[in-house]
């Protein structure tokens, strides 16, 4: 028997919550010093290929990825 790795692209749906950003604020009208941006997030409850749930099979490497799509389909 001989195993092997390959890669494959599979469709999945993701279900989270989306975050959105905050700019900030360098300083208010006042003088008074505002507070740091925050950048947006997306939090990915479950990932789902077909009916099972595939989300603790998944690397850390994989999930950032998938969050990283989430954000730039929110951002758009």
């Amino acid at each position: 028997m001989v195993t092997i790795k390959i890669q494959i692209e599979i469709e999945v749906e993701v279900e989270g919550k989306y975050i959105p950003g905050d700019p900030g604020v360098w300083t208010y009208s006042n003088g008074d010093p505002g507070y740091p941006e925050t950048p947006a997030e997306f939090e990915i409850h479950k990932v789902m290929w077909g009916k099972t749930d595939i989300t603790d099979l998944l690397s850390s490497d994989d999930l950032r990825y998938i969050e990283d799509q989430m954000l730039d389909l929110n951002e758009d």
